[in-house]
């Protein structure tokens, strides 16, 4: 696989993501969450995906790019997996840059951020990859 892949360079994510937590870093760990879970979906998308679709390579919206890979792969990825999806959507920005939307997130919402990242490698990376 090569080292430069969406998909290698979402799984860095994933390791930096728990070294973070590890470090109290929640806002980076959760961060680190949402990034690999948008290149794990991206990296389908640029390897399966249609003309049109690769628009979504350049989008943070994790409902919107999974929606797409349901279809494509004619599957439904379970609600509480959605409900993550959406929750972590923001964090891309929300955890990253000062202003009226900053969230400043503690172990409670990291954990469950970085928890839900390993359970959705569990069940969904070898369809994604």
């Amino acid at each position: 696989m090569n080292e430069n892949s969406y998909y290698s360079l979402a799984n860095k994510d994933l390791i930096a993501a728990e070294h973070m937590f590890k470090a109290e870093l929640y806002n980076h760990a959760a961060r680190l969450c949402q990034q690999y879970l948008e290149k794990i979906l991206k990296n389908y998308i640029f390897q399966n995906g249609e003309e049109g679709d690769y628009l979504l390579l350049s989008t943070h919206n994790l409902p919107k790019i999974a929606s797409r890979i349901e279809e494509l792969l004619n599957i439904k990825f379970e609600k509480d997996d959605l409900y993550h999806l959406r929750l972590l959507k923001d964090y891309y920005f929300d955890t990253n840059y000062p202003g009226d939307n900053f969230l400043e997130l503690d172990y409670k919402m990291a954990k469950e951020a970085l928890d839900f990242s390993k359970s959705f490698k569990e069940k969904y990376e070898e369809v994604l990859k």
